[in-house]
């Protein structure tokens, strides 16, 4: 009976996860115009608009994780975020780095790379006093890149507790989390599929470390520092 209702737990865990994911992405399909011309209109606070966009980001990819904790009285730390194998994944999720780039330069898509480079308004940023700028950084430091890199790992980590499995690399956990990655970026059209196709395989290999080492600040290192930046 207990291990029943563990199980229905999970299931309305990982439910109520995807279901706020899926409406805020079909908010923001909706409404994107919208929302991509008040991100860059130099008439709007870049103030109010980094709030806009770090919103958004946090509703596709980590207000669902905050609500299951605050319903569960959940902890970060039982999720990886501690000092347990710190290095040993910092160093596995740095080699996973080096093949993501190497991919990118083989593509022929690479850029200049610095943190945050995709979010719409940080060029904007760059401009900008420099109390606005590091304001406006930190807040998508903590929405854009502590919460969205933690939100796979958690959302992973439940899914693995529903299905466990013998083989790490059959863990369904990677794979559906690394599934949605790649059904919400060619949902959304950002950078075509060859990139939609990256994003599986980066979500499932830095969740492959997660699972080995136990210790979710790779995710928010590749998410901060990387994935947010090409």
């Amino acid at each position: 009976m207990e291990l029943k209702k563990q199980r229905m737990r999970l299931i309305f865990d990982i439910t109520m996860i995807v279901v706020i994911t899926i409406f805020a992405v079909g908010f923001y399909y909706f409404n994107k115009d919208s929302i991509l011309t008040i991100a860059v209109d130099k008439n709007y606070n870049i103030l109010i608009r980094a709030l806009i966009v770090g919103s958004l980001h946090f509703a596709v990819a980590g207000l669902g994780m905050c609500i299951v904790i605050i319903i569960r009285k959940e902890k970060f730390e039982d999720y990886g975020l501690n000092g347990k194998s710190l290095l040993k994944t910092l160093s596995h999720s740095f080699v996973l780095l080096v093949a993501f780039l190497a991919v990118t330069v083989l593509r022929g898509t690479w850029r200049l790379v610095y943190p945050f480079r995709q979010i719409w308004i940080t060029e904007q940023l760059l401009e900008a006093p420099i109390a606005i700028m590091l304001i406006c950084l930190l807040f998508f430091v903590v929405f854009c890149g502590f919460f969205e890199g933690l939100n796979y790992a958690y959302l992973s980590r439940k899914i693995n507790r529903l299905w466990p499995a013998k083989n790490i690399f059959l863990s369904p956990g990677p794979i559906l989390v690394g599934l949605l990655g790649f059904a919400v970026h060619s949902l959304l059209g950002i950078n075509g599929w060859e990139h939609s196709v990256q994003t599986f395989f980066l979500i499932y290999g830095m969740l492959l470390i997660y699972e080995n080492t136990k210790n979710a600040w790779g995710c928010v290192v590749i998410f901060g520092l990387l994935w947010n930046a090409l």
